[in-house]
């Protein structure tokens, strides 16, 4: 009982910290069940970021002493709490839930999703009985980088030092920080710590998707993405893995999710600040996200300058580097004095090995079918999962209402440069080309899979608006002038006939 207590309070402590930030710098809201939800789900990932980067800046502060850590977490997560609990006494917040939420026909969605999140649920548990300790990147890189953090004491900067085939020693530290930071609050090293930190941002990541299109879209449609997600089979494998890529993905929908909510609240610019916050924890992740931060800061500022002109655009680029940069400066430091080894893929490179493969036609056929493989099979449905979605695109038709343009243009194009991104990487790795694919291009997709979701279904009309289209449709049909040809005086005579509807017949 004692073990059980320990363990939820070891996976309590960063969700309360990450539930009280995401308060903080939020506006504040009505928690109903959609805006509760939003930040329960904003708040898991946040909350393990958090504690990541308090356990790193103190083991460089105390030369890799943990002791008084677990103190110090505690600490933070009440001073947090604290804090988010006298911001909401000073009145009542908003409501975020504005969508159409008239009844949809399509009962079964809730269920559904429900049945889905059980099924991942178990897919990830049954798994980490069968593989406690998760994947190859899993114990030999994040599990491998916590023990050092937990109990490497004066040495525990050796594990960023000597590079070995497979691990990169530069990869940042939110994961195996998450999972050290745990270890510590729950007195000793356990694999149930790591297997229920991947449990728990795979359920975030299906709560935050379908919150996040309730709020922008509608209920419905919240619940089509929480089916398209929870059935996702990649998405079970990836969090039992007990890898970075799950939660690198919630931080890629976190950073889109509060973009869009801001496009949504008419200037409310704490989401902003919020959402930068979210980008730097991606690049916390793993170096991927390092990618990410570049190509939406890049991404977002042409499309808000094309749309809403220069000055918004720098509002609006001050508001997310006042959340991103201090973690910006974390991995900066990290990366320049902790890391004492280059990037795998730096290693034993020359130029005039680069441009060799550069020029090599053969390594972009070979990238480009596997990547094209790799999507027409994403989320590892049995059936072609995007040929479906292009369907139910030309059945519901496309969005047209002009507050969504700026979010839907940003998550597009974010996704496709990430793409594009990726695909040189592949060209250009110095390992052996079809092992790099086969390794990482499933990770890669599911780490943009969520996102490329949301910006779906933003994009797609909702049942509702389907519903309400057709609706007018048939009662302007019962009203359109219907010709009809007479005869007067045995000539043809042209008249106009309206057309009853059924309360006139």
């Amino acid at each position: 009982m004692m073990t059980a207590l320990m363990l939820v309070a070891a996976l309590a402590v960063p969700v309360i910290a990450g539930m009280s930030l995401v308060c903080l710098l939020c506006p504040r809201l009505k928690l109903g069940i959609t805006e509760t939800l939003l930040v329960v789900s904003l708040g898991i990932p946040v909350g393990f970021g958090v504690v990541s980067l308090v356990l790193f800046l103190w083991l460089v502060a105390t030369n890799g002493q943990t002791r008084g850590a677990a103190i110090l977490l505690v600490l933070v997560a009440v001073l947090l709490a604290a804090a988010g609990i006298a911001r909401r006494r000073r009145g009542n917040g908003m409501s975020l839930d504005r969508s159409s939420n008239a009844e949809s026909g399509l009962r079964w969605l809730a269920p559904a999703v429900g049945f889905g999140v059980l099924m991942t649920i178990g897919v990830v548990v049954l798994t980490a009985i069968a593989q406690p300790h998760g994947a190859w990147d899993a114990w030999y890189t994040w599990n491998r980088h916590a023990i050092f953090m937990q109990r490497g004491g004066i040495y525990w900067r050796d594990a960023f030092s000597a590079p070995e085939t497979g691990w990169t020693a530069d990869y940042p530290l939110l994961t195996p920080g998450a999972i050290a930071s745990a270890w510590i609050i729950f007195g000793r090293e356990s694999l149930l710590v790591s297997n229920a930190i991947g449990l728990l941002f795979t359920i975030a990541l299906i709560g935050l998707l379908v919150s996040t299109l309730a709020v922008l879209r509608s209920r419905t449609q919240g619940l089509i993405a929480g089916v398209l997600l929870a059935f996702s089979p990649q998405l079970a494998i990836q969090g039992a893995a007990e890898q970075a890529d799950v939660p690198l993905a919630s931080f890629y929908l976190g950073t889109m999710s509060l973009l869009g909510l801001y496009d949504r609240s008419e200037g409310s610019r704490q989401w902003l600040v919020m959402s930068g916050v979210l980008a730097g924890m991606a690049a916390w992740t793993k170096n991927e996200g390092l990618l990410f931060v570049l190509v939406l800061c890049v991404v977002r500022a042409a499309v808000v300058t094309f749309s809403r002109g220069w000055r918004d655009a720098l509002r609006q680029a001050t508001m997310f580097g006042a959340g991103l940069l201090p973690v910006l400066a974390v991995i900066v430091y990290f990366k320049l004095r902790v890391v004492q080894a280059a990037n795998d893929l730096l290693m034993h490179q020359s130029a005039s090995a680069e441009v060799q493969r550069l020029f090599a036609l053969g390594r972009y056929w070979y990238t480009s079918k596997a990547i094209l493989a790799g999507v027409l099979g994403i989320g590892g449905w049995i059936v072609t999962l995007p040929a479906m979605l292009v369907m139910y695109l030309l059945l519901a038709g496309a969005n047209t209402q002009r507050r969504d343009r700026v979010p839907i243009a940003t998550g597009a194009l974010t996704l496709g440069v990430m793409m594009v991104g990726h695909f040189f990487v592949y060209v250009l790795t110095p390992h052996d080309l079809a092992w790099q694919i086969r390794a990482s291009l499933p990770r890669i997709l599911m780490q943009l899979w969520p996102t490329a979701i949301l910006t779906f279904l933003l994009f797609a009309k909702t049942v509702e608006e389907q519903r309400d289209g057709d609706a007018k449709q048939s009662a302007h049909a019962t009203t359109l002038p219907q010709w009809g040809v007479n005869r007067v005086d045995g000539q043809p005579a042209f008249t106009m006939v309206a057309k009853a509807g059924r309360d006139g017949r």
